[in-house]
């Protein structure tokens, strides 16, 4: 019996119109308009900062210890900086806005290929981006913004895969790029079936490399023998904390509860449901923590690396209320499904796709 050509055809084209095929075509026309859309502010608002950073310009690093010893983002920008002519205004621009598209859209091909809730992670993270560019807010661009959301996004999609060997390398080489990477080796404490002695051993082996890593590249930087933070923002000469809380009771439009879109505020408040989201939970709170007494939040970029963290624990918590509500009365809870090496208690699934069932 021969295969009617329509027929042919329609599996053709439900393998090529696949949500993996699609999110990847999304994820090019996302990163085209943000190509033009970064463009449009280093184009309206050049700084000094933006451009000593990505140039290597040793007066303007050497004026914040805290960013020199993020070594990779600096050299690699330079570096891809000086590939073209260095020279020109206009190309250090086109560099400077491409440089960021390109982590961006590294970001959205993680979930595109990987990730579970693939289109609501691209229009999630798509909505960050766009606010964090508000008026009032931050408007300056760094070699290590976009590739600490890569890390970050990098970071969770191997901690549902239970790919140990791979959040570890990950960690490690994104310490190079941001330090606040570090925070992603809280996933060490909820991965795989081991033991918790086990997990946190794996864990403060890596803390312990990442601390090892922060020093060396502070001594070669000649930053400090360890951490180094400001203490003061720059802007109104006030300790970072208290002007911190001051932008907290400052009524303005683009307030930052609504930072990443609202996501972080919501991943906040929900209540934790298993152990997996408490692992999510505890980088959100510990970042957040970290940039209330060290950064300065009305600088709503330098949130923007946790937007995906905030954004499984959202998803993640709608699907087990979705599960729960179509459950049918008085049934016991069903099986929550093993991650692909083994998890113990969590899904395969907050942020990446579920393994097929054995035959």
């Amino acid at each position: 019996m021969t295969t009617r050509p329509s027929s042919n055809l329609n599996e053709f084209l439900e393998r090529l119109f696949s949500e993996k095929n699609i999110s990847i075509f999304i994820s090019l026309g996302l990163s085209l308009l943000f190509y033009f859309h970064f463009l449009s502010i280093i184009e309206s608002h050049p700084s000094r900062m933006t451009f000593g950073t990505f140039m290597g310009d040793a007066e303007v690093l050497n004026g914040t210890n805290a960013w020199r010893p993020r070594v990779f983002a600096v050299f690699l920008a330079r570096s891809f900086v000086h590939l073209f002519d260095a020279s020109s205004i206009p190309t250090v621009v086109r560099c400077i806005a491409a440089w960021n598209t390109a982590w961006l859209l590294a970001s959205f091909l993680i979930f595109s290929v990987w990730g579970r809730y693939k289109l609501l992670m691209l229009v999630g993270i798509t909505l960050s981006v766009l606010y964090a560019y508000t008026p009032a807010s931050s408007i300056y661009f760094y070699p290590w913004d976009y590739p600490a959301l890569f890390f970050y996004s990098l970071s969770a999609i191997l901690f549902m895969k239970s790919r140990t060997t791979g959040l570890v390398l990950a960690v490690l080489l994104g310490m190079g790029f941001k330090e606040t990477i570090l925070v992603t080796s809280i996933f060490l404490l909820g991965m795989g079936s081991g033991s918790l002695a086990k997990r946190t051993l794996t864990f403060l082996s890596v803390l312990i490399g990442c601390l090892a890593i922060k020093v060396t590249f502070n001594t070669l930087t000649g930053s400090g023998f360890f951490f180094v933070f400001d203490t003061v923002n720059f802007s109104n000469q006030t300790w970072i904390p208290l002007s911190n809380l001051r932008s907290l009771f400052d009524p303005r439009l683009n307030h930052v509860i609504f930072v990443n879109a609202g996501t972080l505020l919501i991943s906040f408040l929900l209540p934790v449901r298993d152990r997996q989201m408490l692992i999510f939970k505890a980088i959100v709170v510990g970042f957040s923590a970290g940039n209330f007494f060290l950064g300065i939040i009305d600088e709503y970029r330098i949130f923007l690396e946790v937007t995906p963290i905030s954004l499984i624990y959202i998803l993640e918590y709608w699907d087990q209320r979705g599960r729960e509500s179509r459950r049918p009365p008085h049934s016991p809870p069903p099986q929550r499904q093993r991650r692909e090496a083994g998890g113990e208690d969590g899904q395969n699934a907050a942020g990446s796709e579920p393994t097929p069932a054995a035959n």
